[in-house]
């Protein structure tokens, strides 16, 4: 006959008995939320603030591979990169691109696909092609961010 407390049953209870927390450990967990809930937002402002306000635009500089063009190509919302009206290929509501730290990424929503490595690097307020970028690396700047 098995021993007491090695049946299913007493394996199901101690198993619901772990995942199981005392009130004191709920409340580290909320706080620990609201503690990572504040440096999202924190890095949020900080995005702005680096960025100028919500509203900065992207514009092609002269080094561009395809060329200079004097309007707008790109709207930066939060930390989401958007096509404005003006953008060459044509306007698209959904975001291209994602910014994060000072690397920018594809959106799941871009028109040409996703793609997981950073696509563009942010050095003050000149955006250079990384490495991984799909069309190639380029030394020399391609866009610029103003504040419009």
């Amino acid at each position: 006959m098995a021993k007491s407390g090695t049946g299913l049953r007493a394996q199901v209870v101690r198993r619901a008995n772990r995942k199981r927390k005392s009130p004191a450990h709920q409340q580290e967990g909320a706080t620990n939320k609201t503690k990572a809930k504040g440096r999202v937002q924190k890095r949020k402002l900080d995005l702005e603030s680096q960025r100028g306000n919500a509203l900065s635009k992207i514009y092609r500089t002269l080094t561009h591979v395809d060329g200079y063009n004097a309007l707008p190509q790109y709207q930066i919302r939060a930390d989401k990169i958007y096509r404005t009206v003006t953008h060459v290929g044509g306007y698209n509501a959904l975001p291209q691109y994602e910014i994060r730290g000072n690397q920018i990424y594809r959106a799941v929503t871009h028109v040409d696909g996703y793609n997981a490595l950073p696509q563009y690097e942010i050095s003050d307020n000149l955006i250079f092609r990384t490495v991984t970028h799909v069309r190639g690396y380029n030394a020399l700047a391609q866009y610029e961010i103003r504040d419009d």
